[in-house]
Formats: C-alpha cells, sequence, structure tokens
C-alpha cells in the first residue's frame, strides 16, 4: 500500500503504540507528524516523525489540552489523525462535540 501522498498526525505518546503507528504508517510512504504531551518520548525522536508539535499536559488540563490539539489541526493540512491511546482518543471526541 503506497500511502506517500498522505500527511497524518498522530496523537498521543504511548511509546511502544505510537512508535509502532508511527513506523507502519513511514514504512508505507506516509508523511507523518506527532502530536504529543511529553517531551520525553522516544517517539519523537523517530526518524519516521517529520515534525512534532508539544501539547500541554492533559492531566492538568484537559481543556488546554484539546485547545492546543485543536490549532495544531486548524493549522495544518492533515488526511489523517489517528490517536494513540486513550487520552488523544477522548480529547479528539471532545473536539468533535
Amino acid at each position: 500500500m503506497d500511502l506517500s501522498r498522505y500527511h497524518i498526525l498522530v496523537v498521543g505518546d504511548d511509546s511502544r503504540s505510537a512508535l509502532a503507528i508511527v513506523r507502519s504508517l513511514w514504512y508505507a510512504g506516509a508523511r507523518i507528524s506527532l502530536a504529543s504531551e511529553s517531551k520525553e518520548s522516544i517517539v519523537r525522536t523517530s526518524r519516521a516523525v517529520r515534525r512534532v508539535f508539544d501539547l500541554p499536559s492533559s492531566a492538568a488540563s484537559i481543556s488546554s489540552w484539546s485547545h492546543a490539539l485543536k490549532e495544531v489541526i486548524r493549522q495544518n493540512e492533515f488526511d489523517a489523525i489517528i490517536p494513540a491511546n486513550e487520552t488523544a482518543w477522548l480529547g479528539l471526541m471532545r473536539l468533535k462535540q
């Protein structure tokens, strides 16, 4: 499957799942961006990730986290957005409402 024309945003930084997601999509040719709240995430340094967007802590304020993610999405053109953990999924559902 050739995903070379797609720009995909992976949201969340659960190391194992996010790293598996970005690598799989990258191997298929997609351009990958990551929205992450953890500065220590190993996913941030993966060669599969072209750009990293910093998000505030969702534990401190899910509202601030959602607002920051909404701005990332608004200012960029993504073909798909994929949550890498439950926090990301819940935050994306919050934006949908």
